[in-house]
């Protein structure tokens, strides 16, 4: 058993009032009644949760490619094992990201200065960054198991690796810039160059 503040009761109810305390197993149960209150609490819908997420893929890709240069400069292969299972942590949180995108839409339905063409653009090729990530997952998780034990990583796979990071770099990319444009015009092409305002 382990003590809970009370203000986590009173947020929410239907854990119970167990004088202070939770059972591991009760919280266990109420975990999901728990995580949608909170949700509601703080006011948050699917398209929070998608801005919230979606930079994971996008800057963990970068991180990634920039921590395999060096695990290949100074050849360390613990760095390369790090780097193939965070690809493998990339492909999920790919999925995650997509998963709550279609979760956002409904919310940009009557929101001024959204592009519809952007917002199909984006989810086109959203859509392919998660296929492409879905074999780049596999990929990595088969090297990370199967190169576990073993003192070095095949060239042949470090190659692949450090191909598939810079196409990953370049799509996230791509699809980051069609999100952005979504409900930012400014962003968008062709830029209307700014009115010049006369000073009388």
């Amino acid at each position: 058993m382990f003590k809970q503040k009370r203000a986590y009761l009173d947020v929410f109810p239907s854990m119970g009032n167990y004088e202070g305390y939770l059972l591991p197993e009760t919280l266990r149960k109420e975990t999901p009644i728990a995580m949608s209150q909170l949700l509601n609490t703080l006011n948050l819908n699917g398209a929070h949760i998608h801005l919230l997420l979606n930079h994971v893929p996008i800057l963990g890709a970068f991180f990634l490619t920039a921590l395999f240069i060096v695990a290949l400069l100074f050849r360390n292969t613990f760095l390369q094992k790090v780097c193939l299972w965070g690809l493998v942590f990339i492909a999920l949180s790919t999925a995650v990201v997509y998963w709550t995108g279609g979760r956002a839409v409904p919310y940009l339905q009557g929101v001024p200065d959204v592009s519809q063409s952007a917002l199909l653009a984006h989810e086109q090729a959203a859509k392919i960054a998660l296929v492409m990530m879905f074999f780049t997952g596999i990929i990595a998780l088969g090297g990370a198991l199967y190169y576990s034990f073993r003192p070095k990583i095949s060239r042949l796979m470090l190659t692949t690796v450090m191909i598939i990071l810079l196409v990953n770099c370049v799509v996230f990319t791509y699809v980051g810039f069609l999100g952005g444009q979504i409900t930012h015009p400014e962003i968008r092409a062709p830029q209307t160059a700014p009115a010049v305002i006369k000073k009388h």
